[in-house]
């Protein structure tokens, strides 16, 4: 499948900026149910969406695995995936005084979040745990549903193992 089998599909770009506020990658989303959902900047390892907006104003990073979710909360990042590159590890590197938090997507609606979620409780990891009343998907969901624009971060800090 070639580059221009998908020019006629609506697609935004995402550009994930460095701490110097350049543009290291980008990462484009379908915004129909077209395959494939994502397609990243051919020849680059992946880098962390929101890094330049992490703040020494609270202590956490929130990790989550799509850039949209990570927008609504403060501090919030993305891995553009479930697993941690070897660029990304050097970039969270750069804030070795905020605690990580993993924020997947609610596992009752996506089995591959709950499959990541054991593994990552297993591993030790710190990760958000979804109340089990929660009618949401993930953070946009919720958003969306609630007509507002940022969650706070509590949510997820008073609701993690």
């Amino acid at each position: 499948i070639s580059l221009t089998d998908y020019t006629h599909r609506n697609r935004l770009c995402i550009p994930f900026y460095d701490r110097n506020k350049k543009i290291v990658f980008y990462q484009t989303r379908a915004m129909d149910h077209s395959e494939p959902r994502y397609l990243g900047k051919l020849g680059c390892d992946k880098t962390v969406f929101g890094i330049d907006r992490v703040t020494n104003d609270i202590p956490y990073i929130f990790m989550f695995e799509g850039p949209i979710d990570s927008m609504f909360v403060k501090n919030g990042v993305s891995l553009a995936g479930l697993s941690i590159s070897e660029k990304q590890a050097m970039q969270l590197a750069e804030f070795p005084f905020h605690r990580r938090i993993w924020v997947l997507d609610n596992p009752k609606f996506d089995e591959t979040a709950n499959k990541k979620t054991r593994e990552l409780v297993s591993q030790g990891e710190q990760i958000f745990l979804w109340d089990s009343t929660m009618p949401y998907k993930d953070f946009n969901d919720m958003c969306v549903d609630k007509k507002i624009d940022e969650i706070d971060y509590k949510l997820i800090t008073n609701n993690f193992v």
